[in-house]
Parts: C-alpha cells; structure tokens; sequence
C-alpha cells in the first residue's frame, strides 16, 4: 500500500510516504507559516525521490488539528485536493492522537500539550490500565492557559493514584502503570514557568509516579502512516469532502473541562 502523509498543525510540517516495501521516507519543513509555498514541492520531490507517481498512491492520511489554524488549513486543503484529484480515500488524524502515540515508553498516561500561541496550549490526556490494553483518549482536546495546563495535570496524576491504588494488590506491577509521559512542545513552551509546580505537586502526591518527559515533541508525519494505515485497515478512511479540522479554540472549549464527560476510544490501532 502506498501511502502519503501530510502533517502541518505546527510551524514545522513534514510529509511522509510510505510504499509497497514499508520503507518510509520524510521531508521536514521548517519553514514557520509558509506551509503553502512549500508543501506541493515537497511532496513533488519525495515521490521522485521515492520513484513513486502520486497517481499510484492508495491514501492519503493528514493531520486534522488542533493546532495552528494557516498551518493546518493549508495541509488540510492539499491533502483532500489529492484525494479528489486522485479518487483516493483519506483518513484524518488529530495531532494530540499523533503525539500520545510518540511515547518513548509505556505510559499509565500520557498528556500532550501542543503550543498554541496567545500564552495558551492545546491539550488531551490519554490512560492505560494495562500495558496490552493500549493508551485510550480520556479528556481533551481543550485549549488551556499555562496556569490551567499545571492544575490539568495535577488533576490527572491525583486520578490516576486514586483509580490505581483503589484496585488493591491484584495490579500486576503498580510501578509500571504510574509512568507518566508529558508529550510536546506545548509544555516546553511554558516549562521554565511550570515545571517546577509540576514536579514538586508529583512528588507531594505519590512516590509511585514516574514522570518521563518529549518537552520539544512535535506530530510526525511517519507517526500519521502507520496510524492511517491502521485506520483504513478497520473502514475509517473516509470521503475528501467529509473530512473536518479540529479548531477548539473558542470559549467553549476553553472553560469547564473538569466538569466535562469523558469520551473514550483507542488511540493506537484504532
């Protein structure tokens, strides 16, 4: 199957494609908000290099946000223009499902956060009760002050101790399932104000938690192949013109999320 992948929530997009061999090859662009002048003659420039005709592409896979609005407008554009052009499905990504699926390792939860600009950040959270059982999509995606950003992860460590030590000694290793993976440049943005009242507020909870930092993560456009190609694989492709971006940042998005109902689906293999 071959693949193309866009990705351009951030100010450093990068395209991927995959062929037939698995063999997957990258171009990253870091060229700030020029997505548009730079994103065809990439993608132009990896098929050659891959000796692959976009006319023999069978998915196109890009990220759907949040993030930064031009950026994904225009990577969102291109990519469903592809698709039509080339009577081909798509699969749209969110770029916080992109990053939970960088962990380096294991987490019992993952937060990413992604720089949204105006001194605020996108944010999700994801948990796993078990290393077989996959990380699954538990609040989010929100846009947060920097302040909001250290009680929402306050919040989901407290959570996670009190749901892990209410199930008593049948948990098979508690030290594995209280590894917590803070993901993306969201929180390196805003660590020097914040990090600090992270950690010292972790240590205050529980000895069990184990935080593990990708303070500088961005989406990957190789990470939005495999997650494509496992989506298409379960009918989750869908039609150029049905395809949507994710904005959250609107007031209803920013205000009440620990009142919010939590919505769960699997994020790796989905």
């Amino acid at each position: 199957m071959k693949i193309l992948s866009v990705e351009t929530s951030t100010d450093i997009s990068s395209v991927s494609l995959a062929g037939t061999d698995g063999m997957i090859t990258t171009d990253l662009l870091d060229k700030g908000a020029m997505h548009a002048e730079f994103l065809i003659p990439a993608i132009e420039r990896l098929c050659g290099e891959s000796s692959i005709s976009p006319r023999e592409l069978n998915l196109i896979v890009c990220d759907i946000g949040p993030g930064l609005f031009t950026g994904l407008r225009v990577g969102l554009a291109t990519a469903k223009s592809l698709a039509q052009g080339l009577g081909v499905p798509i699969v749209g990504v969110s770029s916080l499902d992109v990053l939970a699926n960088q962990a380096l390792d294991f987490s019992s939860l993952a937060i990413c956060a992604l720089d949204a600009r105006r001194g605020e950040v996108f944010v999700s959270s994801y948990s796993s009760p078990t290393r077989s059982a996959g990380l699954s999509h538990s609040i989010g995606p929100l846009v947060l002050g920097a302040e909001e950003l250290t009680d929402f992860v306050v919040d989901a460590l407290s959570n996670l101790v009190t749901n892990l030590t209410s199930q008593g000694p049948g948990l098979d290793s508690i030290s594995d399932r209280l590894v917590v993976n803070l993901i993306g440049n969201g929180f390196g943005r805003y660590w020097e104000s914040i990090g600090n009242t992270i950690l010292d507020i972790a240590n205050s909870i529980s000895e069990m938690v184990l935080l593990k930092y990708q303070r500088q993560a961005i989406p990957r456009s190789e990470t939005l192949i495999s997650m494509g190609r496992n989506r298409f694989q379960i009918g989750k492709a869908e039609s150029y013109d049905k395809l949507l971006p994710i904005y959250v940042r609107s007031f209803d998005a920013k205000v009440g999320w620990k009142q919010r109902n939590t919505e769960i689906f699997v994020v790796d293999g989905q």
